[in-house]
């Protein structure tokens, strides 16, 4: 079937899908944004060693995503460690940071905020998802998002 034999309601649903899914990006680029705000007014831990001068949190993250160690897996992600729920140190630390985001959602902004989460999963794995709230997935989505842009962070200003 081409777009033009499409039914107007399916070019409808469609359209609305792709409205509150570009909504949702937005959404979350905000909430990345603000973590990234707050992560950057907390100290260092010292957790990266002597071979960058982090002053904030942050600063630590950049450091993790980009330079490792990697046998931990990003945030404790379970593909790569093999061991599932077993979180990093910086996943501890930021999870509370993550969940307070969410959990701050009204209701039917977290809900729309989920579809967007949950985009990539089969079609059967969304159907059973649709209309829910999925705090796992969004909190993913925000690490993901997180680490992108900890990634595009110039590690060398913090290069003693």
């Amino acid at each position: 079937m081409t777009t033009h034999d499409t039914a107007p309601e399916d070019a409808i649903l469609e359209a609305s899908r792709h409205a509150a899914l570009q909504f949702a990006a937005l959404r979350f680029g905000q909430l990345t944004s603000r973590l990234i705000w707050r992560l950057r007014r907390i100290p260092a831990t010292g957790i990266v060693g002597d071979d960058y001068t982090c002053r904030t949190l942050w600063d630590e993250i950049c450091v993790e995503v980009q330079d490792g160690p990697f046998d931990d897996g990003l945030f404790g992600d379970a593909d790569e460690t093999g061991l599932p729920d077993v979180p990093t140190a910086f996943d501890r630390t930021i999870a509370p940071f993550l969940r307070a985001a969410i959990e701050a959602l009204p209701q039917k902004e977290a809900v729309l905020l989920t579809l967007w989460a949950i985009d990539d999963w089969d079609e059967r794995e969304q159907a059973e998802t649709v209309g829910t709230i999925n705090i796992d997935a969004m909190m993913t989505m925000l690490r993901t998002m997180l680490s992108r842009e900890a990634s595009a962070v110039d590690l060398w200003k913090f290069r003693e």
